[in-house]
């Protein structure tokens, strides 16, 4: 279930990263309205690119501000990512509060891991 802060529902979504737990991290990433929806096989096979590249070996929340200028409540995670060794500074998890009071991971700079 969605977290009742922006930290506390990307943590829930990294621990799910790491035990590969795709439902849990599809129950996290949504929108306002709630978590995705639509194909169960499609959004299974974005979980498990997210998973593949979010894989990692420690985390650290680093900061937390809200996002200006968006209709709906939304606040920007930054987190440091330590994947195969190597430490990836302060990589966007952008949350948004759904009308239920809970928080989404809405987007994610897989980019700055992905070098493109």
């Amino acid at each position: 279930m969605a977290g009742t802060s922006p930290l506390q529902s990307v943590e829930r979504f990294l621990v799910a990263v790491n035990a590969h737990d795709l439902d849990n991290m599809a129950a996290l990433f949504g929108t306002r309205d709630g978590p995705f929806q639509g194909n169960r096989a499609e959004i299974e096979i974005q979980m498990d690119a997210l998973a593949t590249i979010l894989s990692h070996q420690a985390y650290e929340i680093v900061s937390e501000r809200q996002v200006p200028g968006r209709q709906d409540p939304t606040t920007r995670v930054g987190v440091t990512l330590t994947i195969d060794g190597e430490v990836y500074p302060d990589v966007s998890f952008v949350t948004v509060r759904t009308g239920q009071g809970r928080w989404m991971v809405q987007e994610i700079d897989v980019e700055r891991l992905t070098g493109g």
